[in-house]
């Protein structure tokens, strides 16, 4: 009879770890929730596409079977989950280091090699090298101050979250039963 109680403890234990590795919704995190849409039809492409929607920015205050709290600005607002058509969940600033590069090497290679060749134009000189110098030091110094102005400028980035994910889940606690509440990423 102990084994069997202590195997099913490791059992939910485990199932227990498993479960908790999800990766909750959890108290304080930013969201972005799309919310009362009119969800049209189109007969023609047989797409559904969503109207008129409100969205609400905040922070997770508490979420319910039926409803998710959020802190936006000096309020917290109550949602419908049966209203919510969108959430997304707020990881973090991308900064655009490598478009800036980029563009500065296409921008900074264009320039330098018409430079280049203008100034080997009328001596004697092979233009092709000139030119091909001008490509390789204006790529280089147009990538560096592309790179640099691309990091300079962030964004935020979202991910969306399905609503079917949506989890209320009873569990074992130390001190009885809890419940969870989780949307799996």
């Amino acid at each position: 009879m102990r084994a069997l109680i202590l195997l099913t403890f490791l059992v939910l234990t485990f199932f227990t770890d498993a479960v908790a590795q999800e990766q909750p919704l959890q108290p304080g995190q930013r969201v972005r929730v799309a919310h009362s849409c009119l969800a049209v039809r189109d007969q023609q492409t047989r797409q559904t596409e969503l109207r008129d929607c409100h969205t609400t920015k905040g922070s997770v205050a508490a979420l319910s079977a039926d409803a998710l709290g959020l802190n936006a600005g000096d309020s917290t607002v109550s949602l419908s989950l049966r209203r919510i058509s969108r959430i997304e969940v707020y990881r973090g600033q991308k900064a655009y280091t490598g478009v800036g590069a980029l563009v500065g090497l296409l921008v900074g290679a264009v320039t330098g090699g018409v430079v280049g060749y203008r100034q080997c134009e009328d001596s004697f000189v092979d233009v092709g090298v000139c030119a091909a110098a001008g490509i390789g030091v204006g790529g280089g110094v147009g990538a560096g101050l592309g790179a640099l102005t691309g990091s300079a400028i962030k964004a935020d980035r979202w991910e969306d979250v399905p609503l079917d994910r949506l989890r209320v889940a009873v569990e074992p606690q130390r001190d009885g039963l809890g419940i969870r509440v989780s949307m799996a990423f």
